[in-house]
């Protein structure tokens, strides 16, 4: 399942751990995501594999990914920075 973008839970089903071991990852900064509404989050695939190789893990796409620089900048400039949500909620 190759996509610029992760759920939580999509994240965990790829990497074959917990959902509550994303978010915990998430919390403690080691691994970060893009918030795209109050309570959603989308994790890179590049944070993805940072992360996953930073626990010891291989590669999650061993024959490499062409192009995936160029999506994962298409999605993030689609993105509402957090700082803008954050002043929504306030």
């Amino acid at each position: 399942m190759k996509q610029a973008a992760y759920s939580i839970n999509q994240a965990a089903v790829l990497l074959g751990v917990s959902r509550s071991t994303i978010v915990r990852a998430l919390d403690s900064g080691e691994l970060k995501a893009a918030k795209v509404a109050s309570r959603t989050w989308r994790i890179s695939a590049v944070e993805l594999q940072q992360f996953w190789e930073g626990r010891g893990g291989g590669k999650l796409w061993p024959e490499g990914w062409p192009g995936l620089e160029e999506e994962i900048a298409e999605y993030e400039s689609t993105l509402t920075p957090t700082a803008e949500l954050e002043a929504v909620d306030e």
